[in-house]
């Protein structure tokens, strides 16, 4: 088999991950490699947000299939067309990357009034300008400068000039640092150094949805080719599945690659939770849809819905507040209530929070927070080759259960205390549930209410408790409580 793609670093790397989980399944297999600059290689001149319609960087590789130079072209999907040619078919590779983009700051322009960031992008370039001023720990302007080139030579040239910010496709750095080829060492090398010497922080899914299919390859092949059954065996149907509605969804805007819009689709294991934002003929749109597996069964009176906001909290400071974290530390912050004071000094110390609200609200009192897990827990947090040997803390309140945190130590930092009676949970016939604490309270108080009623949470860790006590059949997903009452009222 040979397999063509265009002859930068991370297309040749893409290339060898797609050769390499074929070689596993079929082990006697032969692979060749076809490499070819594309157009849009070769002419850096071409202003991408002027050429109407993507394919500046794989219509070249048609006529190569065509002509038999190539049995099957990998690309990374977000530069093909939307509409495919008639010739091929397009499966998706086996998994996909990270979606989020990465954003870095020069450590000498923090603080600073003004910002000059790179990027060609006028999607970034739009959702900077809405978004970030609520991210960052001080107020600033922002501006835009052009950056063309493959991702190493971008690296350089952000390096070598004045500006103070870069924006680059997680998925591209996780590329190139998993390489193992020794030719990549220098590239690596300057990956690295770009982290030690910048600010960083990884953009929210929820606030910066990302270009359609970014994260995911393509894999392009004559519709007649006797390969197609064995590239069927390694196509991931999810990934295509939330591929196929990002750019369907763009495709009913336009489709251009030059249109500040946005639109990815996470596959979670319950459903689908699918971001958009961009500007449409001036007009801006945002949204967040939750697209379940399984649908609610029925529609409710209010009075059959017991909802997590009706409970009043109290929240209480457990003295003390002080945490002097390890040198190196990586931290999960649960609410802006859990966040120790004095965590912020500490420069080596990586932050998320678990919500974008907890990260707003951290920003607006100076903290540098390097991402955000969307409210869906430890599986969606951003993943780095530096931070396995970091020692890991999970900052929240005494009640939180310390089962699913994987290799972080809970931290308790304030108390919890709701105000609920058996009475409460009496005839309902579903509960949504906005904390496992909540309803473990809810639970010893009257399960038997709890038992043979539908149960409701969120995306995140709340799950996991209410699954040890509830069958599956019995529980469903949403966004958050307006979305699932939307779903659920009559």
């Amino acid at each position: 088999m040979i397999i063509g793609s265009r002859k930068s670093d991370l297309a040749v790397i893409q290339a060898q991950s797609i050769a390499e989980v074929l070689q596993l399944q079929n082990p006697h297999l032969q692979i060749q490699f076809f490499q070819r600059p594309s157009m849009g290689d070769l002419n850096l001149d071409i202003d991408l947000n002027k050429t109407g319609s993507k394919g500046v960087f794989t219509a070249d590789f048609v006529e190569h299939l065509q002509k038999g130079d190539c049995d099957v072209v990998v690309h990374s999907w977000k530069d093909l067309p939307i509409d495919s040619h008639p010739e091929f078919k397009v499966l998706s590779g086996p998994y996909r990357e990270d979606q989020r983009d990465i954003l870095f700051l020069k450590r000498a322009s923090d603080k600073k009034s003004h910002l000059k960031i790179l990027t060609s992008s006028p999607r970034r370039e739009f959702q900077l300008q809405e978004n970030l001023k609520d991210l960052l720990p001080f107020q600033a302007e922002i501006s835009f400068q052009s950056i063309r080139g493959n991702i190493p030579t971008r690296f350089k040239k952000y390096l070598d000039s004045d500006a103070d910010g870069f924006v680059v496709a997680k998925a591209a750095v996780d590329r190139l640092m998993g390489a193992s080829s020794e030719s990549y060492a220098e590239i690596q090398k300057q990956i690295q150094n770009v982290f030690s010497q910048c600010l960083w922080m990884v953009l929210p899914l929820s606030e910066f949805p990302t270009a359609a299919a970014q994260g995911a390859l393509a894999l392009e092949v004559p519709v007649q080719s006797s390969i197609l059954p064995t590239l069927k065996k390694i196509s991931n149907l999810q990934v295509a599945e939330c591929v196929e509605l990002e750019r369907q969804t763009h495709k009913s805007y336009g489709g251009g690659c030059h249109q500040a819009m946005g639109f990815s689709a996470l596959a979670l294991s319950e459903g689908i939770l699918f971001f958009t934002s961009g500007q449409d003929e001036g007009l801006n749109f945002k949204t967040q849809e939750w697209r379940p597996k399984r649908n609610l069964p029925a529609r409710f009176q209010l009075q059959e819905i017991f909802l997590s906001s009706t409970v009043k909290v109290q929240r209480t400071t457990t003295p003390p507040v002080s945490f002097k974290a390890d040198h190196y530390s990586e931290c999960v912050i649960s609410r802006f209530e859990a966040f120790p004071k004095d965590l912020g000094a500490n420069p080596n110390a990586v932050i998320w929070a678990a919500g974008t609200k907890t990260w707003k609200k951290l920003a607006a009192q100076g903290t540098w927070v390097h991402g955000s897990l969307d409210g869906l827990g430890l599986d969606h947090k951003p993943e780095f080759w530096f931070l396995k040997s970091y020692s890991k803390y999970w900052f929240t309140h005494a009640e939180a259960s310390s089962e699913h945190l994987g290799d972080f130590t809970k931290v308790p930092m304030y108390k919890v205390n709701y105000t609920l009676e058996a009475g409460d949970l009496e005839n309902k016939k579903i509960f949504f549930w906005s904390s496992a604490e909540l309803f473990h309270k809810a639970w010893k108080l009257n399960s038997a209410a709890l038992k043979p009623a539908l149960h409701v949470c969120g995306l995140g860790r709340t799950s996991w408790a209410i699954k040890s006590l509830i069958p599956d059949a019995q529980m469903y997903y949403a966004l958050d409580e307006q979305e699932f009452l939307q779903r659920a009222l009559l």
